[in-house]
């Protein structure tokens, strides 16, 4: 029994204690609650105003706070300050709770700090609560007002971005739509309607979860959370072809990571595609015909190279011409004063026309020959062929452009041509003297020899001597005259060689000497030998320079009457010159340059081809020689032949 007492009462000690406990752990949350909430009434009366409205005296007196003087301040006085617009509503509400009408009631309004300029505007909210005093009707009015004046500027604020987005929102370009992050749509825009509209009815969007819609429905799972950007191609729902438009969805998140809503914004690019492929379609139009130009600009330069043409234009300032050889680039050429100099005065008269066309700007195209000076010491004269047109730019200037052709090597050709033609002339004419000549001369000995060999039968003694040595003379003529058509021949087909061989020129002068006053002997005419040496071995063509000493005096023989008729030779270590020197009629001066040309004869009425000394040049110059002759009418002539040798072994 104590035992079971014992424990009643542990227990009721325990319980007690427990009971104190609770009642103490209350007792103190209480404790804090009341001080967190005395914290909160410290910090409201802190910040709030707290008047009282007199309604027999219609005055205004602080509470707490110095917001009216400390005398108080009429109603019609701080009516003043309030906002023309709150008046109204705050003198309704001072009127209802003075009438009984509301016992308390919260209000809102913005009233000016003061009667200074600028005005400075308070916004407040707070309570209004009436007291009534003994008689019961309302004595009192008592205000607790709080200055949200900051809390209201941000509302605006925040309430003007808000307008300023909606309409953002609301008149853009761009299809605007939010879903949650399920995929049902939260908002659409009117521009996101009527991108739809073609594609499909308009009503389904609404009802449509955005994870069934094209193109999402293929690249998108509900709960992914990455950016999707895509251009992709709708078929109109009129048959019409196709729309493509530049898709983006994009989820925002809060400030704790989660998906708050997905964003869809559509914009139609199909104009922009359209002018994006006609741009990229014109640049390739751009490129090809640019790389046909930079073709054409090369072959054009090529053309201007092959056929010597340069293109030029006028500098008025600098008084230049600008000149282009290849097209792609410029250069500046002469001036005008400067080439006015360089020109021949054939073509003055027509260059100075051009300058007068282009400084007066007349519309006149004009071409001419421009014939130019040599530009160096030892060069040669240039022409060209220069013509020009008048021009106009894309800003309507005018100006002058033309083109400049070098001509030298065509003029050259054309003269040279000019000289073979004249030359072919010749030649018919020279051909048809030749076969006269040939005729004539050939027919002159066969006729000797014809006649004197038939007459050789019927005479004896010195008359057959006599016939004999005429045929035998007239067999030598005819051999020569072969000889030198021969030589001709090779002449003309260029075979004519000079061979060197050893010899002894003193000896093989000598004989030479003894052939030629045999055969040629003159009566009252002199042969003369000039041999200053015993022994003369030197490497010579024997037979080209016997053949030019026989010519030489064949042909003094014909012009000498008396006198004498002298042969020589010197040799100086280098070359070997002879010579024929004779007391003949001689050469006038101006017909010694043509004496050795083909078919020259000073005297028709002396027998010979005219032949011997084109032959004796042509000679000379096959040896790698000079030829020439020193002549005065009525005292004779010298002509001489150098030909360069070496002394033999």
């Amino acid at each position: 029994m104590e035992i079971i007492l014992t424990v009643i009462l542990i227990a009721l000690i325990v319980a007690t204690a427990f009971m104190l406990n609770s009642v103490h752990e209350k007792s103190k949350r209480q404790q804090q609650v009341v001080k967190q909430n005395h914290g909160l009434l410290s910090e409201a009366v802190r910040t709030a105003t707290s008047l009282y409205y007199d309604v027999q005296k219609q005055c205004y007196y602080n509470i707490y706070g110095s917001y009216v003087p400390q005398g108080g301040v009429s109603r019609d006085t701080l009516f003043k300050l309030l906002d023309p617009r709150d008046v109204p509503v705050v003198d309704k509400t001072l009127c209802d709770i003075a009438d009984g009408r509301v016992e308390k009631t919260r209000i809102s309004f913005r009233i000016k700090r003061d009667f200074s300029e600028p005005a400075q505007w308070i916004n407040y909210r707070g309570f209004l609560r009436g007291e009534r005093n003994s008689s019961g009707r309302v004595a009192n009015i008592y205000h607790t007002l709080y200055d949200v004046t900051e809390e209201v500027s941000q509302a605006e604020k925040m309430e003007g971005q808000t307008w300023i987005y909606q309409q953002c929102f609301e008149q853009s370009k761009a299809g605007l739509a939010y879903y949650n992050k399920d995929g049902v749509l939260e908002k659409v825009n009117p521009r996101m309607l009527e991108l739809f509209q073609p594609i499909f009815d308009t009503s389904e969007l609404e009802k449509a979860n955005l994870f069934d819609l094209e193109p999402f429905h293929t690249l998108r799972m509900p709960g992914d959370i990455d950016p999707l950007y895509v251009c992709t191609r709708f078929v109109r729902r009129d048959g019409k072809g196709y729309l493509f438009y530049e898709v983006r969805l994009f989820p925002v998140f809060s400030s704790s990571g989660d998906v708050l809503f997905l964003g869809v914004t559509i914009v139609d690019v199909t104009d922009l595609r359209d002018i994006y492929l006609s741009v990229q379609r014109k640049r390739r139009e751009s490129k090809d015909a640019n790389e046909r130009a930079n073709v054409y600009k090369m072959q054009f330069s090529h053309l201007l190279q092959f056929v010597n043409l340069v293109l030029w234009r006028p500098d008025m300032e600098r008084r230049v011409f600008v000149i282009s050889d290849d097209v792609f680039t410029e250069h500046d050429g002469k001036g005008f004063d400067e080439l006015a100099d360089t020109i021949y005065d054939d073509s003055k008269e027509a260059f100075q026309h051009l300058l007068h066309v282009i400084n007066t700007g007349a519309e006149e195209e004009v071409k001419f020959t421009l014939h130019e000076k040599p530009q160096e010491q030892g060069g040669t004269d240039h022409w060209y062929i220069v013509s020009g047109i008048p021009v106009t730019d894309e800003n309507g200037k005018k100006g002058y452009f033309g083109m400049r052709r070098d001509i030298t090597n065509l003029v050259r050709v054309e003269e040279e041509l000019r000289l073979e033609t004249e030359r072919a002339n010749n030649s018919s004419e020279l051909k048809a003297t030749f076969l006269a000549n040939m005729t004539h001369e050939i027919r002159t000995p066969l006729n000797a020899i014809v006649g004197f060999s038939e007459l050789l039968g019927n005479v004896e003694g010195d008359d057959k001597k006599e016939f004999v040595s005429i045929i035998k003379r007239n067999s030598d003529l005819l051999t020569r005259l072969l000889d030198d058509i021969l030589t001709l021949s090779n002449i003309d087909s260029e075979k004519l060689e000079s061979v060197p061989k050893p010899v002894d020129f003193a000896s093989t002068f000598h004989n030479i000497f003894l052939s030629i006053s045999q055969r040629l002997a003159v009566p009252g005419v002199e042969f003369i030998e000039d041999n200053p040496a015993k022994t003369l071995n030197i490497n010579v063509d024997r037979e080209r320079v016997e053949q030019v000493i026989n010519n030489f005096a064949t042909n003094a023989s014909k012009n000498t009457k008396q006198g004498h008729i002298k042969l020589g030779y010197s040799y100086d270590g280098r070359e070997l010159r002879v010579y024929c020197e004779d007391t003949g009629s001689g050469i006038p001066k101006d017909k010694q340059e043509t004496i050795f040309d083909r078919f020259v004869k000073l005297d028709y009425f002396v027998q010979g081809t005219g032949l011997g000394l084109s032959i004796c040049k042509a000679i000379a110059k096959g040896c790698g020689g000079d030829i020439g002759v020193m002549s005065e009418v009525g005292k004779g002539s010298t002509f001489w032949l150098t030909v360069p040798c070496t002394m033999s072994e």
